[in-house]
């Protein structure tokens, strides 16, 4: 540690934001009873997860991230994910059940914060087999256009697909397609 700058843990303004949250969470917390040893870890945890990476994208519903998931998560870990809003949905919803400490509305801003500044960004390279028509699973993944039938039509009794291993299951479809097909398969 002797002879680094702030910098080498984040950027000045990291760490001014960090601080600021810190505040808050205290003041939040100030009249509620808890161990001396408890509070200082609990700041100090707070704080070094949020200044060593917290140049997460200003805007509403980081706060509440730093304040609910870094309990948890590390801060720089969130521009790594990449989901949609229904995902994204369902991700807070889970973390609300493992005790992340976040009202309904607090959730749904994280999950709108996290949407907006990470979303899932499709790779136009790819067919999205929940998506796509018979037409385009025929022409882009070379299938025979009973088997492209095939699988809208299981898509369509049974709801999307997961997993390439989804795909194998339908009766009709070659797996050995499948399985050539399956760097140009997205869900």
């Amino acid at each position: 540690m002797a002879g680094r700058t702030i910098s080498h843990y984040g950027s000045r303004a990291s760490w001014a934001q960090a601080i600021h949250v810190v505040h808050n969470w205290f003041e939040e917390f100030r009249d509620q009873p808890r161990s001396p040893i408890m509070t200082r870890t609990g700041i100090l945890f707070l704080f070094v997860s949020m200044a060593c990476a917290a140049d997460l994208p200003e805007g509403p519903g980081r706060d509440l991230l730093l304040r609910a998931c870094t309990g948890c998560h590390k801060a720089d870990s969130f521009s790594a994910y990449r989901h949609t809003k229904d995902e994204y949905q369902s991700i807070v919803a889970r973390m609300a059940e493992r005790g992340a400490p976040a009202s309904a509305k607090e959730l749904d801003e994280i999950a709108a914060y996290l949407f907006q500044n990470f979303p899932k960004a499709e790779d136009l390279n790819k067919v999205n087999v929940n998506q796509a028509t018979a037409k385009e699973l025929e022409t882009r993944l070379s299938l025979t256009a009973k088997e492209a039938e095939a699988i809208v039509s299981y898509r369509n009794r049974h709801g999307e697909f997961h997993a390439i291993g989804d795909l194998y299951i339908i009766y009709g479809v070659d797996g050995k397609k499948i399985e050539a097909a399956q760097d140009k398969i997205t869900f």
